[in-house]
């Protein structure tokens, strides 16, 4: 066989491997980060979960003005602003989006003043368990990724415990 037949050939073989394989890898890659972008944005649900629902159990208005504004909504502003494609790949990324949509409304509302921290973590209280009940956020997940929250939570409360005025 000449060579001339076995470079086109080659080529041949190279360019349908590589016409089949990249939409597959493109696939591949997108279903990856958009589990990566599930686990993570979890995680900031449960951090926030733990700020403002477990540690402001006693219902400490003073603790609640102060935290619900710190409640976090940087990993889900990345992948919505920046990795929209990688975002729209996760399951309920409609969902995610109307909840974060009433956590930053909320923590607005807390900033300045037009709600009470109370108020705000019932708000809050009750969106997470109509979303754990309707199945659009795995309890399971959020409440484990809670459990590890925990731990750190109380090393740091005391510092963002604000003083109660006399």
């Amino acid at each position: 066989m000449s060579e001339w037949v076995k470079i086109l050939i080659s080529a041949l073989v190279g360019m349908i491997a590589g016409l089949t394989l990249e939409p597959l890898k493109h696939a591949l890659l997108l279903s990856i980060g958009a589990k990566v972008a599930r686990t993570q944005i979890h995680k900031e649900l449960a951090r926030n979960y733990c700020l403002a629902l477990w540690l402001g159990r006693d219902n400490n208005e003073g603790f609640l003005r102060h935290t619900i504004p710190q409640l976090s909504t940087e990993v889900f502003d990345y992948y919505y602003n920046q990795k929209r494609e990688v975002f729209y790949a996760i399951d309920a990324h409609i969902d995610l989006e109307g909840f974060y949509r009433k956590v930053k409304a909320t923590r607005e509302a807390v900033t300045t003043g037009n709600i009470s921290g109370m108020e705000a973590k019932n708000r809050l209280e009750a969106d997470y368990q109509m979303r754990f009940r309707a199945k659009t956020l795995p309890e399971s997940k959020i409440l484990k990724y809670v459990e590890e929250f925990k731990a750190q939570a109380m090393v740091y409360a005391p510092m963002v415990i604000p003083k109660k005025s006399s």
